[in-house]
């Protein structure tokens, strides 16, 4: 850093402030800006190093080609002390900044394992914070071989890989979302919540519930009643019938033809669960 100070404070050329245009190289100072505005205060090297930095004038950003409704830009990004910036301006009292002079180390290891048509829209070391396309590279997660759009905040991300499969997943993989062709994987270490009004799932062919332990009901939490096992159930039932169908003067097949019947109406042909 103290290298790339120097040289720039060589070749900052002051008799610009004497013209119509200023452009030279600052390090940022100051970033409290009163107004919200993304304004700065620098230290221009080999200019302004010994003056207070109160009374130093405000650098506005002239970074924003995003227009946010009626007036005014639509971009900000909150500007962070120790970076070299380019200033330019009329004189040294009406200055803009525009250009950050390099590009985060992290960021460029990033990029040495996908540079080819990466586009990185954001990217924060500071706050773990990163949106990002790559062609055929993770950068965050391994899930990511495939490359595509990730958009990662503290260990939490969505990545939309190039082969259009979809991976959405918590910090530290308590509970995750995969999308992958016809198939969608949904996980949680711990709970699977759904809340609505109307809740329907159509599945033609199979809807498989794969757990310990399954409850349903308008009250499902607080559950008491087991699921029969309707086979078994006839079984034991078809057994007593017998017996009091032998039973009756003269014997009749009367007890087993009604749990017969019954079952019928009693034994759901959609529903099934293991043994």
């Amino acid at each position: 850093m103290n290298d790339l100070i120097s040289r720039i404070a060589e070749n900052n050329n002051y008799e610009h402030y004497k013209k119509d245009y200023i452009e030279v190289y600052g390090l940022i100072v100051e970033n409290n800006d009163p107004l919200f505005r993304g304004r700065i205060k620098a230290k221009i090297f080999g200019y302004n190093e010994s003056i207070p930095i109160d009374e130093t004038s405000w650098i506005s950003p002239n970074y924003s080609y995003v227009y946010a409704g009626k007036n005014g830009g639509g971009t900000f990004s909150y500007p962070k002390k120790d970076h070299i910036i380019k200033i330019s301006g009329t004189d040294q009292y009406h200055l803009e900044y525009n250009v950050i002079v390099e590009l985060n180390e992290t960021l460029v290891e990033m990029l040495a394992h996908s540079y080819e048509n990466t586009q990185v829209l954001t990217y924060d070391e500071d706050e773990d914070l990163l949106v990002i396309y790559t062609k055929n590279y993770y950068l965050k997660t391994e899930s990511q071989s495939d490359g595509g759009v990730l958009i990662w905040n503290k260990g939490s991300y969505i990545n939309i890989s190039n082969n259009n499969n979809i991976h959405i997943q918590h910090q530290g993989d308590p509970s995750h979302i995969h999308l992958l062709d016809d198939l969608i994987h949904n996980y949680a270490k711990d709970k699977h919540h759904i809340d609505t009004d109307t809740s329907l799932i159509e599945a033609p062919s199979l809807h498989q519930v794969d757990s310990w332990d399954v409850r349903l009901g308008y009250y499902a939490s607080g559950s008491n009643f087991s699921a029969t096992k309707c086979e078994m159930l006839k079984v034991l039932l078809l057994g007593i019938a017998g017996v009091v169908d032998t039973k009756l003067t003269p014997p009749s097949p009367m007890a087993t033809n009604l749990v017969n019947s019954m079952m019928d109406m009693v034994c759901s042909e959609t529903v099934k669960i293991a043994f």
